[in-house]
Formats: C-alpha cells, structure tokens, sequence
C-alpha cells in the first residue's frame, strides 16, 4: 500500500464512522421522540382506540380463563361472546400477548397497549434499517431511512391519530417487501423477502395486503420483461404457495366462517369503489402534508408521506445517475395518483371485488412511504459528503415533521374507555341493536342471564325448566359451536335474535358450552408443520455453506 494514501484512507474510515454514530444518533432521538406520549399516565384517543382495547381485554380474560384458541368474549360487558379471534388477523394480537408477558402479572391496559405500540415501532425502525442497510450497503444509509420511516406523516398518523394497530404493523413490513422486489430483479438472495413480508403483511392486516396486490401489480407491468423468466416465475409460484401454507391457520378459519356463519362483515360492509372514491385526498394535502379537508372520511389526518419524504426523493430523481431509484419512485408516483381525485376508482370492473376491501384508498399511503424512505436517503448521503450542515438541519426538518402529528396525542385527554359498545362487524346478521335483556326475552324465549362457571374457557349454566323450552344463552351465535346438556352432545339453534339456543325437558340441568377447535387446530398443524420444513431447509442449507 502507498504510505502517502494510508494516512487518507483512514481519514475516510473516521470521517466513515463518525457519520454512522450521528446517523444513529438521530435515530435513537427521534425514537425517543416517538415515545414521549408514552410517559402519558393514560393512552392518547383514535379512531381504532376502542376497539383494540376491547380485542387486548377479551384476549387476557381468555389466557385468565385458559381458552385455548382465543376466541370469544364472554367476560366483558355487554360483549355477548363477541369473536375477536376469529376475525382479527392474529399477528398483533401475539404482540399484546408478548406484551402482557413482559408485565410479569402487573395488569395495566394501557401499559399493555404502550408495550405493544413501542415494539411496532421498534418493528419499524429495524425493518427500515435493514432494508436500506442491504439496499446500498450503507449502515449510515440504513439508520437515515429508518429515521425518515418512523417519522414520516403517514406512519405518526395511523399511531396517534387513527390508533390503526393492524395496519401499522403491516406497515412495519413494507420496507422489507420493497426490498425483496428489487432483489427479484437482480437475483439477489433478499429476494425471500418477498414471502416473508407478504405473509407477515396478511397476518397483521387484510387491507394492507390490497395494497401489496396493487403495488405488485403495477411494479410487475413496470419491470416485466425482467420478472418474466422461468426461474423468477418458478420462485414466486414456490412463495406465493409457501405464503399461504404458513398463514392458513388463519385465512382456512376465516374462510369457514365467510361460509358458514352469517357474519356482518362478510355480507354488508364491502365497500364499494363509489365508496373508496370519497376517501380520495386532494394533491396539496398529500404534498405539502397538510391535515386533510376532504369530506368526511379522513378528516383532519395527515395523508401524506411527508414533506420532506416527497423533497428529498424529488431531488433524487435528478441526483441519481445510476438510475437506480427511477422505476420505484415511478411506481410510488402512480399510487399516489390513485388516492388523489385525478384517478376514479370506478374504472376498475365491479367483477374484480378483491380490491373493494381496501376501503380506504389513502391506505396506498403505507407503501408509498416505504419506497420513498429508501430513496429519500440518496441525496441526504450526498449532503453529508459535501457539508456538515445536515448535523443541523437534517434533525431540525424531522423535529417539525413530528410535532404537529404526536401533538395531540400528549397533550388530549383521551376519550372515555366503555366496554358497553359492541362493534357490529364480527356479529351475525340476526343481531339487533341496542342489545338488552328485554329484547332478548321478547324473542320468546327463557334468556339465562350469566353462567355459573366456567370449563376450560367456556361457560357453563346450572338452570331449572318448568317445562320443555328453548333456553337462549346469552352469546352470539357463530358456526362451530355445540351445546353439552347433562353430557350429551347436541348441536345448538341459531334463534332469530341472532343468540343460540337450547332445547330441555323439564327438570335440572346442566348446560356447558362448546366449540369445535378442530377448525383451527388443524390449519395450525398444517402451517406449522409448513414453518418447521423451512426452518430445517434453511439451517442445513446455512450449515452447508459455512461447511
């Protein structure tokens, strides 16, 4: 080596690390910033804020009342037996459960909640570093992305404004998804990102997966003659089969139940594309990230990848001589038409419903946002080769992409926590609200109030007929359950006012509820059988190449 060069090479490997600590160092700022609501003696309000707590709720009254699967409320009040479980995707839930775990047996709701709300974003941050981090292999590009991710408008939203737990986890995984792709078209091993992001997408939020269709979709036209050879087919066919052997414990239940039970959800709250339409956002919203004036549907949020997201990526459109970010933020471009009123979502064939269960188009936002973090990172490496002032201004844009987002949620008083209210989408169509006991007697039939016990997470009643009768037992009923009277297995009556009933001759009783847990213990074995063939591959496959 060259003595005169030595002394130069170093300089850049200081000059190299040095910025690497400041990267980090902004990183853990802003993460420290994320969690200042967190001190709050309270949790901050949402949309989504009560019924996530009631789903937290429901899920440790069922690991209190050894219910194995976690599937129905019969605890809270005024739930009726409500199915979380059965409905929701199962991903954050586990993260609520870890939660509770790290409480070491200290029952607190919104400590929970904060617990699990924080590893999210923890989620975030490392799924953003290690994206970009294997994307320019660049750890100071990997903590500059992260920091642009979990501070972006549309990630601070769906936290402290629409409380969206589901979706900010499927949120947390985009960046990985964005990743995967662009190892597609290389033929990089990252490219398995692509499997496991799509399923950890699924497992955290149904709409959100939408949106993984559509960006596949357009990225797919966009690079077609690239994604168009036989080994890139064969791998996708091979994850795409490997994603749903993993996940069907929860999509085979889930479709037993679109089946058999008359759920809510399932039959009258598709919304339409005429629907998704008035969720549209003006273009100066989604640019200059403005809180949103658009009808009612968004109101007040901020649906928008962030000022300085959309700056810093337009710079790198025409900073960017190897071209390498044109086609994502091509694509980014596109989505981002679509959640705006110069693209109709009525253009897409009634025929093709799959989509209509996006709901919301500015829900294209949580994609959008991951493209542009990991290109938004090319000009600001550049900033830091050329001037140190990006040590000041750099924190200081990000600081005030914060404040305005999390502003509410430390300093509101959050809305008053009821478990009185019984969210419509996982009952059935026979359900009439208000819900009372003396509309529950009126359906003609003796209604036992509360159980005597419970067995094994499931409850059990001790009554007395004066006569032959249908009992109604005060749950909602769902396909799956049986009915044990004095031992003996019968099936229960689906009553009119949507709650199961029972027939029993005069005299005692004892009457214990049940339900079939095959629907969900045999999609479990089969995906975790699946998950342990993976794993198994994957450690010979390690072994033999260190060998």
């Amino acid at each position: 080596m060259d003595v005169k060069l030595q002394p130069m090479m170093e300089r850049e490997m200081r000059d190299k690390m040095t910025t690497q600590r400041w990267s980090f160092f902004f990183l853990s700022l802003t993460l420290a910033a994320l969690f200042i609501p967190m001190l709050h003696h309270n949790l901050w309000g949402g949309d989504d804020w009560g019924p996530h707590l009631l789903r937290m709720q429901a899920l440790n009254a069922q690991l209190d009342h050894q219910q194995f699967p976690p599937l129905f409320d019969y605890w809270t009040e005024n739930q009726y037996g409500l199915s979380w479980g059965a409905f929701y995707p199962p991903l954050s839930t586990l993260l609520l459960f870890i939660s509770r775990i790290f409480l070491f047996g200290f029952e607190n709701n919104a400590l929970q909640m904060k617990l699990t709300l924080g590893s999210i974003i923890l989620i975030s941050a490392f799924s953003a570093y290690y994206s970009t981090k294997r994307e320019f292999s660049s750890t100071t590009a990997g903590n500059i992305s992260a920091t642009l991710f979990i501070s972006s408008s549309y990630f601070l939203c769906n936290y402290f404004q629409r409380f969206a737990v589901g979706e900010c986890l499927a949120m947390a995984f985009m960046p990985l998804l964005i990743r995967g792709c662009n190892a597609l078209l290389t033929g990089d091993k990252d490219r398995k990102l692509i499997p496991l992001s799509c399923t950890l997408i699924l497992l955290s939020n149904i709409p959100s997966f939408i949106v993984v269709l559509i960006f596949f979709f357009i990225f797919s036209l966009i690079n077609i003659k690239k994604i168009i050879t036989r080994e890139n087919i064969v791998f996708l066919a091979k994850s795409a089969l490997v994603s749903l052997i993993i996940s069907s414990f929860y999509w085979l239940p889930l479709l037993y139940h679109m089946h058999y039970s008359d759920i809510f959800a399932f039959t009258k709250m598709q919304k339409s594309y005429e629907f998704i339409n008035q969720t549209r956002v003006n273009i100066l919203h989604v640019l200059f990230a403005t809180k949103n004036t658009s009808g009612t549907i968004g109101y007040s949020l901020f649906l928008s990848p962030g000022i300085l997201l959309i700056a810093l990526c337009f710079i790198a459109l025409f900073t960017d001589k190897e071209r390498t970010s044109r086609s994502m933020l091509l694509i980014a471009g596109i989505l981002i038409l679509m959640l705006c009123p110069v693209f109709s979502w009525n253009w897409i064939p009634e025929k093709i419903s799959l989509l209509q269960l996006i709901q919301f188009s500015w829900r294209l936002l949580s994609c959008i946002t991951a493209i542009l973090s990991l290109y938004a990172v090319l000009p600001v490496l550049q900033w830091m080769n050329k001037s140190k002032s990006w040590l000041i201004i750099l924190p200081m844009l990000i600081a005030l992409q914060i404040i305005f987002p999390i502003h509410g949620a430390i300093f509101s008083t959050p809305p008053e926590y009821s478990s009185n209210i019984l969210y419509r989408d996982y009952v059935n169509n026979n359900i009439k609200f208000p819900i009372t006991h003396e509309s529950l007697n009126e359906a003609g039939s003796f209604v036992i109030e509360k159980p005597n016990g419970f067995k094994n997470g499931y409850p059990y009643f001790n009554v007395e007929a004066e006569k032959s009768t249908t009992l109604t037992l005060p749950y909602i009923m769902y396909s799956g359950y049986y009915v044990m009277i004095d031992n003996k297995k019968t099936q229960p009556i689906y009553l009119d006012s949507g709650f199961i009933g029972a027939n029993v001759e005069k005299g005692m009783h004892t009457i214990t509820l049940g339900y079939d847990k095959n629907i969900y213990i045999i999609p479990g074995l089969i995906s975790l059988t699946m998950l342990l063939i993976i794993i198994i591959s994957e450690s010979r496959l390690y072994i033999r190449r260190h060998r």
